[in-house]
């Protein structure tokens, strides 16, 4: 009886080890994976760019025909 249980102990204890080292190295090249898209990002022109000001004047659409005028029909 009590070289089944530490039959069963070991099994239990070596699939334990198992996940835990896969779970580790999953862990570990997921941080691999983020750094390198982290410095990719910031140290080349992948980010989006802030759109800057060129100082127009926005674009007004008005009907064909009326020439700045403000008057209602």
């Amino acid at each position: 009886m009590s070289q089944s249980i530490n039959r069963s102990l070991c099994k239990a204890l070596d699939r334990m080890r198992f996940v835990i080292f896969t779970s580790c190295w999953v862990i570990a090249l997921s941080l691999l994976v983020q750094v390198v898209v982290w410095s990719l990002c910031s140290f080349t022109e992948l980010r989006f760019a802030a759109p800057e000001a060129a100082g127009e004047a926005p674009l007004v659409v008005q009907k064909a025909g009326s020439q700045g005028s403000t008057a209602r029909p």
